[in-house]
């Protein structure tokens, strides 16, 4: 499966029940849907790719990871919809332990 079947899958589980993705599935989704669109120019966005810490004012971010989210074709769309809640739900948090390990897999637990 692609990258882009893989966040397709996960966010269908998150959409028919949000406590179906654990955090770590979660985190995984996030970290994929954010690098689709980076292009390795702003400290804040590489520091969430790379590290998983995200700013106090996660908006900002937002904003910059997804410039044109409202002209996205929906399936791009729902993936910038569900970056955009977890950014705003882990605000202010810093560095992830094993953050540059996480990615979403085809596997049970759909990380790898």
């Amino acid at each position: 499966m692609s990258d882009a079947d893989l966040v397709r899958a996960a966010l269908h589980i998150h959409d028919h029940d949000p406590a179906g993705l654990d955090n770590r599935t979660a985190n995984a989704l996030a970290r994929v849907i954010a690098t689709w669109w980076y292009a390795g120019d702003d400290t804040d966005y590489y520091t969430f790719v790379s590290i998983g810490a995200v700013p106090d004012n996660p908006q900002d971010l937002w904003r910059r990871m997804a410039p044109a989210a409202n002209g996205a074709p929906p399936a791009d769309r729902r993936a910038l919809d569900f970056l955009g809640s977890y950014l705003l739900r882990h605000a202010g948090r810093g560095p992830v332990p094993g953050w540059q390990f996480i990615w979403l897999d085809a596997g049970a637990e759909h990380v790898r």
